[in-house]
């Protein structure tokens, strides 16, 4: 019989009545891990691994954050370049894009900022040709 203050499921695999007198679906889980274990790991799996799936270093979305970064919060806001570096930071990025996998600070520091410098140079060094 159905309780009047609880919750009521059905699992999907063997119609079994899960009943939850909280109001939630924490039951589901105990359910799942003793009646359906192979099921159970396998999500589990998968779970972890879409947790820790990161983008490729040349895919055009980590491209785009990490030129973000660099120009609008190092450059333009004036942001130390320790900003990598600090857990709040890495906090917000991972809210952002849990795919997206932060710069260290020695690649800031020798790679990105020396070939934005360089492009940015470059961009003026043809600017300053076609303006005379």
């Amino acid at each position: 019989a159905k309780k009047p203050n609880s919750w009521h499921g059905k699992c999907s695999i063997c119609s079994q009545d899960v009943v939850d007198k909280y109001g939630n679906t924490s039951s589901f889980a105990p359910h799942m891990k003793t009646k359906h274990e192979t099921i159970y790991e396998e999500c589990l799996d998968d779970m972890i691994k879409q947790k820790t799936k990161k983008y490729a270093s040349t895919d055009p979305r980590q491209f785009k954050l990490t030129e973000s970064i660099v120009k609008d919060l190092i450059i333009e806001c004036g942001l130390p370049v320790s900003l990598i570096d600090q857990n709040g930071f890495k906090n917000f990025m991972q809210t952002v894009d849990p795919m997206y996998s932060l710069l260290s600070r020695r690649q800031l520091t020798y790679d990105k900022l020396p070939k934005l410098y360089d492009k940015m140079i470059t961009k003026l060094k043809l600017n300053t040709d076609l303006s005379t």
